[in-house]
């Protein structure tokens, strides 16, 4: 029989996992091949140039802030890579949040489809804004990846009108996940949590709408 420290232990590892697997970091990159390989870009003919797309957004967006992160823990400039105190995100996420910009800048000023360089333009938005509440809260930003991430699908299924529905539905799921995990290890609060959803979708949702 399983006691129920036992079954709490799981899920506490189980939440955990969630929360690696749904970094912040890795959401965008989710986002962006859904973006990619999609059948809403169907108009980019071959798939070398998607890859090599795929390839820059995730070199400025995933490696370079691991990297980054990887120095700062190794400097003891951060206590954990999980950044526990609101205070020692601040430098990571600002430099996370330019190099988003960075990023959507570089795609601005290639032949590639609108609906990426909102896509990114929006990611950057989404990262400068959290960083911002930051400041003050220590807003969830895994709660506002799985927001923005929604949020992205909900706006290319009605811009592009394509068929976005298993997309949005496992976006919904993802979100719901990722809220449960971060509210079980205690890492937020229950306001922390909602707030960082709801300005990931509402952000991500609305600049690619303008």
């Amino acid at each position: 029989m399983i006691t129920q420290t036992e079954n709490r232990g799981w899920v506490t590892r189980a939440s955990q996992i969630v929360s690696i697997i749904f970094n912040p970091l890795l959401l965008l990159t989710y986002g962006m091949a859904i973006v990619l390989f999609s059948p809403a870009i169907f108009f980019i003919p071959h798939t070398g140039i998607k890859t090599l797309l795929f390839a820059i957004v995730a070199t400025n967006n995933l490696v370079i802030p691991l990297l980054l992160i990887l120095f700062l823990k190794n400097r003891n400039l951060i206590s954990s890579y999980n950044m526990g105190q609101r205070k020692e995100r601040l430098v990571p996420m600002l430099a996370i949040s330019l190099l988003y910009l960075i990023t959507s800048l570089m795609m601005m000023r290639l032949r590639v489809p609108d609906t990426i360089k909102e896509f990114l333009f929006a990611a950057a938005s989404v990262a400068f804004v959290t960083t911002m509440v930051t400041f003050r809260s220590k807003i969830s930003i895994h709660s506002a990846g799985a927001g923005a991430l929604l949020a992205s699908a909900i706006v290319i299924s009605i811009t592009l009108n394509t068929f976005m529905l298993p997309w949005i539905l496992a976006s919904i799921l993802v979100a719901g996940v990722v809220m449960s995990a971060r509210l079980h290890l205690n890492a937020h609060t229950p306001s922390q949590v909602y707030l960082g959803f709801l300005a990931g979708l509402l952000v991500m949702g609305g600049v690619m709408l303008i």
